[in-house]
């Protein structure tokens, strides 16, 4: 009989921070980073899927982040907050894209090295009305 002692460490994993709730969909909405975090490339995109379908959303962004439990889901953004472009519809099938121009204004003031955290709110056909996306840190570079 042979005995196996295995040992290993625990690091925390890249991810969604503060993660969604499920909405009328069952699954929770899931925002991801597409492109590069770069002020000079200016190719930062945020993906959002798994939210209701054709549904009226926005992107918002904060410099901290908390959890507030607010309709049906957390708001995870520290106050104040900032709404990124106008209304979008989601598709057909519950995604949204929000391309960031990050040369433009409310981006002027951020530095390499500022965390900046976004998260997707959108309507929902739930008893309060909406629901939000996980949380997403993205780290600005040069």
């Amino acid at each position: 009989t042979a005995l196996f002692e295995i040992e290993f460490a625990v690091f925390p994993l890249p991810g969604p921070h503060c993660p969604a709730t499920p909405n009328s969909t069952g699954d929770p909405a899931l925002l991801t980073v597409r492109g590069a975090p770069s002020l000079s490339e200016n190719d930062l995109t945020l993906f959002a899927r798994f939210g209701r379908r054709d549904a009226a959303s926005l992107l918002l962004m904060s410099a901290g982040q908390t959890a507030l439990p607010i309709g049906d889901g957390t708001l995870c953004l520290a106050s104040p907050f900032t709404r990124l472009g106008s209304v979008v519809q989601s598709t057909p099938q519950g995604t949204a894209f929000f391309p960031l121009d990050l040369a433009s204004a409310p981006f002027a003031a951020v530095q390499p090295g500022d965390t900046l955290f976004f998260q997707w709110i959108f309507r929902d056909t739930t008893p309060a009305g909406l629901n939000f996306s996980n949380l997403v840190p993205v780290t600005l570079t040069p």
